[in-house]
């Protein structure tokens, strides 16, 4: 092969890998409707207790009481057991990339934090207490915890130093955050929602019913909240939680609640039950495809679109994670390849952008390391690929 053969090829395998990572933002459009397809992860079985996800979906952090800290950085396909250690893990969060972890444990444990993805821990300076909900700003640096029967602690710098709030001495439940940290809500499990818009420094009650809270969850900015109630309803907030009003959701053991970025899409599980789903901020109410089991928690991504929900006892599973597809050379083949987890997507081909038909990739996938795998001959005609849900 001529150096000018030699240029051309390897410029048209640099041009495939540019429309590879430029046709990602084509899945989420054609992913399947929301929240309606729930996929079993590979996730082993567990006393799975919570979950959270980075805004775009695709990094995963969960915890099992009495086990690991396990994640994921293909929407579930795969998790990973970090080094945070088996312990009575109760809540966990993370920033928007992902990249900053948190983890609070029960019964007289500690919070703490990594700062690569989980690669390393370290015990922050909180005091030891139950703690029962942690939440992180986008960038991960301020934070903010709650102790059952305690107080609300905040922190300015990822978990270094830690500052006791006025909140009262509760029986906190659960935290939500804004993406800046400066809009703040907190739930004890006796009936009461507090929030601050001034990052914890002041805390006022909100005029929320008397209810069993179990769960907290908030838009980006704050404007838009949910709070789920134990064995009774989910009630909606437009004012930052200052006043609150029952959604459309019926009465249930509810659990856990997620929300989008922008409020709209909201998805709540069910203790022994099912996962419901909205995407009128909570107004009307779903009952999704996913199967009765006894659901401890569920995050979201930033879109709404990428789900993924924990069962006490069972696995993890996923609701329209988008599948990343990648591209490996070796000799005169490619191979393209997306997670097993991300059913309902065909590949496609195309010599042309500008063209409106694309069309199927005839050959057979190959499962490997939960891997859908396809390999397609190199030639001297530019092909381009996308996966397409069915």
């Amino acid at each position: 092969m001529n150096s000018e053969r030699v240029s051309q090829w390897v410029g048209d395998v640099r041009r495939l890998l540019f429309v590879l990572a430029a046709l990602a933002g084509l899945y989420g459009e054609c992913s399947p409707t929301f929240a309606q397809n729930w996929t079993p992860t590979s996730a082993a079985g567990g006393a799975w207790q919570a979950v959270a996800s980075s805004a775009d979906g695709i990094r995963f952090l969960a915890a099992i009481n009495g086990g690991p800290i396990c994640t994921s950085t293909d929407s579930g396909a795969t998790w990973a057991t970090t080094r945070a250690g088996n312990r009575n893990w109760t809540t966990v969060a993370c920033s928007a990339d992902g990249s900053k972890l948190v983890g609070a444990v029960a019964f007289g444990g500690s919070v703490y934090t990594s700062t690569n993805a989980g690669a390393t821990w370290a015990v922050t300076s909180a005091t030891n207490q139950y703690w029962a909900g942690v939440a992180s700003s986008a960038n991960g640096s301020r934070l903010v915890a709650a102790a059952y029967y305690g107080p609300i602690y905040t922190s300015a710098d990822g978990g270094a130093t830690w500052t006791t709030t006025n909140a009262p001495n509760a029986d906190w439940v659960a935290v939500a955050s804004s993406a800046d940290g400066d809009n703040l809500l907190a739930a004890t499990y006796g009936g009461l929602i507090y929030n601050s818009t001034n990052s914890g420094t002041t805390w006022t009650l909100s005029d929320a019913p008397s209810q069993s809270w179990a769960a907290l969850a908030s838009s980006t900015d704050g404007s838009k909240a949910v709070a789920a109630a134990h064995d009774d309803m989910i009630y909606t907030s437009t004012n930052f939680g200052t006043s609150w009003v029952p959604s459309g959701a019926p009465i249930a053991d509810w659990y856990s609640v997620a929300s989008s970025a922008d409020g709209t899409k909201l998805v709540a599980v069910i203790s022994s039950g099912g996962i419901y789903a909205s995407t009128n901020s909570g107004t009307d109410w779903a009952l999704t495809s996913a199967p009765t089991a006894n659901w401890a928690s569920v995050a979201s991504s930033a879109d709404g679109r990428t789900l993924v929900a924990t069962v006490y006892g069972g696995g993890i599973y996923v609701s329209g994670a988008r599948p990343k597809l990648s591209l490996s050379i070796a000799g005169a083949n490619a191979t393209l390849a997306w997670p097993t987890n991300s059913t309902g997507y065909a590949l496609q081909q195309q010599t042309n952008l500008a063209a409106i038909n694309w069309t199927a990739v005839t050959n057979a996938p190959i499962v490997s390391n939960s891997q859908c795998c396809v390999k397609v001959p190199l030639s001297g005609v530019r092909h381009f690929y996308r996966l397409r849900s069915q």
